[in-house]
């Protein structure tokens, strides 16, 4: 019948190994042996060890900054990564012949996860309080480069040519990025200088268009115009005084005869037929500045002065001739600047316009019928004056009209440049403005390109923060893997559990009855009595030769065990 193992006692247990115990040896035996010969049976891996300082610049960093600002993990990660491309281990791989084993796999792979795997870089941490904040900080003072394999001369070599690649891709990497970050800030530095010398260039073009209406120029055109209007305000009032003045001068002239007056017996003087003539042809000519031909005044004056033309009176012509163009010549000034002030179909534009037509084709009548032939030159001194100063009032007047359009002129213009003064404000701010910007991002650009060659000289000079060597590999005396001890411990261990499971297992699949307890719990009631098994000779003889076997099997596999372990 089968145990029940709940109701076992340790005597019980102790009586179950006594008669299960070559099978429970001969699998503990079988286990820790197997165990310990897998153990020692394994091969050695060995590793060597490299210890990497990460160093400080040796400049004080008040005087020089690095562009590297990396933290020490980040770049160490960085460089491990290098490292261990797979460039990098397969030139390793065959120049040490590592893992034959894996070179031979058609997967270059297995190659490249190999050597990973035993290369192991753990960083050296140390815990401090910052100044400023007290808080606690841990800080990476260097790492340690560990690489494992089964030959501790090969693992020695490939520890230092790992260790020494990383100092060099350290200060490869370093002056790479400085260098990197120099000509950035140069290129950057030239672009900007193109938009500076872009926007000078739309600057000057700006300044040539609207020249003279900078805001720097406001101030001194609102005193250019101040003062030109004050001008203008003083030309019209000497205008209108020389208009006056030849007005004045033209009556007083009408009035004056040509010739020295012959007096009478009363002492009035006689106006002959040539002063007559002289004084109707003047006043034809005031006439005809003001009316047309068709005019009753004109048509009477003109038959006027044909009668006293008929009637042979010699009519000074030099005289007519010298007042039409003396007129002619103020006519046209005036219309000159009325089209300067307005447009051609302005009433003042169109009346000078007439009034010069009409006096050119008068005076072309006159030359043409030769009026001046034989005329006589006044003599009268008050009339030589009298036609001295009108011909200087009517240049005056020429001369002040052409001074007032060149003031209109130059007015108008100052208005034009005030009413466009904002925009011209608004648009020449804004370019100053963006000039402005550029040129501080680029004087900033340029003194972190200077900070950018200071640091890059710094780590081309091995200045900088730098990798040291502080502990070369060494030949290792002792394989790191497997721990035979503790593997052989285990195996032990296994044994016994494994012999003592083995040895309930079969007590459990045991049927027979054995003892005072399996009578009593089939039956019920105690034994009677105990009839104790008597052992035959023969029993003994088996007994013996089966312990003697089992003896020598494991003192055998015993021996050998300890053979491979030595």
């Amino acid at each position: 019948m089968p145990v029940n193992t709940q109701d076992m006692t340790t005597s019980d247990y102790l009586a179950m190994l006594r008669r299960r115990w070559r099978p429970t040896l001969i699998v503990f035996s079988i286990i820790a042996l197997g165990t310990i010969l897998i153990a020692y049976k394994l091969p050695a891996v060995y590793e060597s060890s490299a210890t990497i300082l990460i160093e400080q610049q040796g400049i004080p960093t008040d005087f020089v900054q690095s562009t590297i600002n990396a933290y020490a993990e980040q770049l160490v990660q960085t460089i491990y990564q290098r490292v261990v491309a797979s460039d990098n281990v397969a030139r390793l791989v065959e120049k040490h012949d590592l893992f034959r084993e894996q070179r031979d796999s058609p997967d270059e792979a297995d190659v490249l996860e190999v050597f990973r795997d035993s290369t192991i870089m753990s960083p050296k941490n140390v815990t401090t309080v910052h100044a400023r904040t007290g808080r606690e900080a841990t800080i990476t003072f260097g790492f340690q480069i560990d690489f494992q394999y089964f030959d501790p001369v090969k693992a020695r070599d490939v520890a230092r040519d790992i260790a020494d690649m990383f100092v060099n891709y350290n200060a490869q990497l370093r002056a790479e990025t400085a260098s990197r970050t120099t000509a950035f800030l140069d290129a950057e530095a030239e672009d900007l200088q193109a938009q500076l010398s872009e926007v000078a260039g739309r600057i000057a073009a700006f300044k040539e268009v609207h020249a003279n209406n900078l805001p720097e120029d406001q101030e001194v055109n609102l005193r250019t115009w101040e003062r030109l209007s004050n001008e203008l305000i003083t030309v019209d009032a000497q205008l209108r005084d020389a208009r006056e003045e030849i007005v004045l001068i033209e009556t007083t002239l009408a009035d004056t005869p040509r010739y020295r007056p012959v007096l009478d017996s009363t002492g009035d003087p006689v106006l002959g037929g040539i002063d007559r003539l002289a004084e109707a042809q003047q006043e034809l000519i005031r006439l005809l500045g003001r009316y047309s031909e068709d005019h009753p005044e004109v048509i009477s004056l003109r038959r006027e002065i044909a009668a006293l033309t008929g009637s042979g009176t010699g009519a000074s012509g030099s005289q007519l001739e010298e007042q039409l163009r003396a007129d002619l010549a103020a006519r046209r000034s005036e219309l000159a600047a009325a089209r300067d002030a307005y447009s051609d179909d302005h009433p003042d534009v169109v009346a000078l316009r007439r009034n010069v037509e009409s006096l050119e084709d008068r005076l072309s009548d006159l030359e043409r019928t030769g009026a001046a032939s034989g005329a006589e030159r006044p003599n009268n001194p008050v009339h030589i004056q009298l036609m001295a100063r009108l011909t200087t009032e009517r240049q005056t007047v020429a001369d002040l009209n052409a001074r007032r359009t060149v003031v209109s002129r130059r007015i108008a213009d100052l208005e034009r440049k005030r009413l466009t003064a904002p925009q011209v404000e608004r648009e020449y701010s804004e370019l100053t403005a963006e000039r402005e910007l550029i040129l501080d991002r680029y004087r900033e650009l340029r003194n972190l390109e200077d900070e950018a060659a200071l640091g890059e000289a710094l780590e081309t000079g091995q200045s900088g923060e730098r990798l040291t060597i502080v502990e070369a590999p060494r030949i290792p005396s002792d394989p790191v893997s497997p721990n035979r001890l503790s593997l052989s411990f285990l195996g032990v261990v296994l044994g016994i559990a494994i012999g003592l499971g083995t040895a309930s297992l079969a007590e459990a699949a045991n049927t027979k009855v054995r003892g005072r307890r399996d009578v009593f719990q089939i039956l019920d009631a105690p034994p009677i009595g105990i009839i104790p098994y008597v052992e035959s000779r023969a029993d003994t003889v088996r007994r013996r030769t089966m312990n003697a076997a089992l003896a020598a099997g494991l003192a055998g596999a015993t021996a050998y065990v300890m053979s491979v372990a030595v």
